[in-house]
């Protein structure tokens, strides 16, 4: 990313492939974990919940009035539900297997706010994918080898989770691994200069 002029850049996040992402930038940063509830509202879409999420993250951090601060938030949408991590190993299986030969279409939210001013940007970024046709023996092997309960839909594009994937279609390819950088560079460029 051109740097324009030194800025102080905080990430509200826990998960460490926001991280990771972020440090390709090569931009100087702090991570703060925000302490937010991400359960869905009643009657919520995928989309507002993602959005709403992102900005609760990046609003929940101590932040000084000096900073940037990033938030961001992942779900994944199936047959009209929303998707998230799966947490055990019987879910993430069962949640796989009923992925397979069908797509599935997931929201990044970015919520980036300057606090000096309350300067905001926030989008969202959809990927969708197409998973192959899968056996569970297939799901198993991939569910022991490479554990992703806390990857939203239950795999990992960025590793072994590549394999499951018949097609890929988004914008920002790194927004399905958690932290859409092709706009985060371009809301941190506009934000400062």
């Amino acid at each position: 990313m051109t740097k324009t002029k030194s800025i102080n850049l905080v990430l509200a996040s826990s998960s460490r492939n926001r991280e990771v992402l972020l440090k390709r930038l090569c931009l100087p940063f702090k991570v703060r974990h925000p302490c937010v509830d991400e359960t869905p509202h009643t009657h919520e879409c995928t989309e507002d919940t993602v959005k709403r999420l992102s900005e609760e993250k990046a609003l929940a951090v101590q932040a000084k009035s000096s900073e940037i601060v990033i938030g961001s938030d992942q779900l994944g949408e199936f047959n009209g539900l929303q998707i998230g991590k799966p947490l055990t190993r019987e879910k993430n299986i069962t949640q796989l297997l009923s992925f397979a030969g069908k797509s599935v279409r997931f929201y990044t939210g970015l919520f980036v706010i300057r606090l000096g001013d309350s300067e905001i940007r926030r989008g969202i970024v959809t990927s969708t994918i197409k998973f192959r046709t899968l056996t569970r023996t297939e799901v198993v092997s991939y569910v022991d080898t490479e554990m992703a309960l806390d990857s939203a839909g239950g795999f990992k594009m960025e590793g072994l989770g590549i394999s499951l994937i018949e097609n890929f279609s988004s914008a920002d390819p790194t927004a399905i691994i958690g932290l859409p950088l092709i706009l985060t560079s371009r809301f941190l460029r506009e934000l400062s200069t």
